[in-house]
């Protein structure tokens, strides 16, 4: 079995079987909507805009860590196709200390879908007009902020709050 560390779509939307879901956090990176999606939430002609990490120091990124059967991994390669790479980092459980190692997606340096790193009003926007095959690019911000308020109550995204 593995982990894997959802901090996007995966926080709502798990469309895959799964032994165990724990809520928690990794640390040293921040959540932002910087990668342009062509595939679920906008199009080759206006993308929409999805989450990925950006490294940083003592950043705490909330999300929720998957226990999947190893060989179900390739339907999460397949899902996080357009311009993300998997990485290996622990993930602390949250209201514990216990960690666990996991896998996550995140974006590639200077890969062709990443977006212009912006003001937060153009990015608004943009995710506000865009739509595509997974529907309303805006659906993906409010469903990402609705779970996140009701798995952390009290802990502030700051850049996730200000796009909605």
């Amino acid at each position: 079995d593995i982990w894997i560390f959802g901090y996007g779509s995966l926080v709502w939307k798990a469309d895959f079987p799964f032994i165990d879901r724990l809520p928690g956090f990794i640390t040293g990176y921040e959540r932002k909507f910087y990668q342009n999606s062509i595939d679920h939430r906008g199009v080759p002609s206006f993308p929409g805009r999805v989450v990925t990490l950006v490294p940083t120091n003592n950043v705490q990124v909330y999300g929720v860590a998957y226990r999947i059967a190893s060989q179900r991994s390739s339907h999460l390669d397949y899902r996080e196709k357009n311009g993300y790479d998997r990485c290996s980092l622990v993930f602390n459980i949250y209201n514990s200390k216990c960690t666990v190692d996991v896998i996550m997606y995140v974006a590639m340096q200077n890969d062709s879908f990443a977006g212009n790193i912006s003001e937060e009003s153009k990015i608004a926007e943009q995710i506000y007009k865009a739509v595509g095959p997974s529907g309303f690019n805006r659906e993906y911000v409010y469903n990402l902020e609705e779970a996140m308020v009701n798995l952390f109550p009290g802990i502030e995204d700051h850049h996730l709050h200000k796009l909605v």
